[in-house]
């Protein structure tokens, strides 16, 4: 009698923990699945954020350059400009040739910008552009134009 209830007993406690088992297997089969369809998400997210950012780098690159940018390059080659008449001028310039040479310097300036950039405009260089037109503004030297 003993025998068969503990042997009953024992087919209670493995139907259970077959049942158990089954359970354990479905949820593990679901958590997988998700898992699956959350990395293809994550994918699909990824190959998103890419196209955005290749799109985002290409508006920004190829657009001109916004009234701020522009008016830093107009300041850039003023100062420049009147930087490179002082050095160039003498004790004795008045005020009227210093004028005209700082304003032949700045058209030197800007026709080798234009050149350089093919821009009719400050507002039409390329904004990727925006820094390298910094750069050759504040290191532009009149001796290598002249």
């Amino acid at each position: 009698m003993l025998s068969e209830k503990v042997i009953e007993l024992h087919g209670v406690t493995v139907k259970n923990l077959n049942e158990q088992a089954r359970a354990l297997q479905r949820s593990f089969d679901l958590m997988n699945q998700m898992y699956l369809e959350v990395k293809s998400v994550k994918g699909e997210v990824d190959t998103f954020k890419s196209e955005m950012d290749e799109f985002r780098k290409e508006f920004h690159d190829e657009n001109r350059l916004i009234p701020g940018e522009v008016d830093d390059l107009c300041v850039l080659v003023r100062d420049r400009s009147v930087a490179i008449a002082k050095e160039l001028s003498n004790e004795i310039m008045d005020e009227k040739e210093f004028k005209t040479l700082v304003g032949k310097i700045r058209h030197i300036i800007w026709r080798k910008l234009n050149k350089r950039y093919g821009a009719a405009k400050y507002i039409h260089i390329k904004r990727k552009y925006f820094e390298e037109s910094k750069d050759f503004i504040s290191n532009f030297k009149i001796e290598d134009y002249i």
